[in-house]
């Protein structure tokens, strides 16, 4: 079988999804499935369902792994082949290119900076995940949380452990307070400030991981 005849099955596969099983598929290969943090599937039946009463998440996945869209382990954590998570990732890009569609932002690549820069619609985007550099011209614009703060649920930072970048981000970390109560995971590596901001919701937090930074307590006075 050749290869455009081993993604065209893939390709079925996917189209004989549901909306929703497409957006679970979609967020393990556009973000979980290379986040710094390994998600197990219990987590995700947390993390990606949209209410309260959403009980169809561990229905969802063992869908896809009934279509060998993803392989399950004995320790509850899931897998997709590369060739699969290619194919997710030029799903997202072709969705992308539709003026403000951008759902998934991908890294490490400059489609994630050319994104944040040109889209105008920033509020559709539900997940993101973004090295920043010590070098290059490669910077996030002021108030970008501010801007997708509606839909964002997944976000991951990474910083290179370095002082001038650590001063460059700290305005970043502060904007974290704008993001409304939608976000449920948050992983930052090297997280610059000493505490979250005050106003930084945790409603539907589910996974809040901030490693090597100067974090010395998760904010200040008490949280109600």
């Amino acid at each position: 079988m050749s290869l455009t005849e081993v993604y065209d099955v893939m390709k079925l596969s996917y189209n004989g999804l549901d909306r929703k099983e497409k957006q679970i598929f979609l967020d393990l290969a556009c973000f979980f499935l290379g986040s710094h943090v390994r998600v197990n599937a219990g987590d995700l039946k947390y993390l990606l369902k949209e209410d309260e009463n959403d009980d169809t998440i561990v229905v969802g996945l063992e869908r896809l792994k009934d279509k060998a869209l993803i392989t399950s382990f004995d320790d509850n954590f899931v897998s997709m082949h590369d060739a699969l998570q290619e194919m997710a990732w030029e799903i997202v890009h072709q969705e992308s290119r539709k003026p403000g569609s951008s759902t998934w932002l991908l890294d490490p690549n400059d489609d994630v900076y050319k994104a944040l820069k040109n889209d105008k619609c920033l509020c559709a985007i539900r997940s993101l995940r973004i090295h920043l550099p010590t070098t290059g011209k490669k910077k996030l614009i002021p108030g970008i949380f501010a801007e997708m703060s509606s839909r964002l649920q997944f976000l991951e930072i990474s910083v290179e452990n370095n002082d001038d970048l650590f001063d460059q981000v700290y305005p970043l970390a502060e904007e974290l307070q704008f993001l409304e109560t939608e976000l449920r995971f948050l992983c930052w590596l090297h997280y610059p400030l000493k505490s979250l901001p005050e106003n930084f919701s945790t409603d539907k937090l589910v996974i809040l991981k901030l490693q090597h930074g100067r974090m010395e307590k998760l904010w200040e006075g008490l949280k109600v």
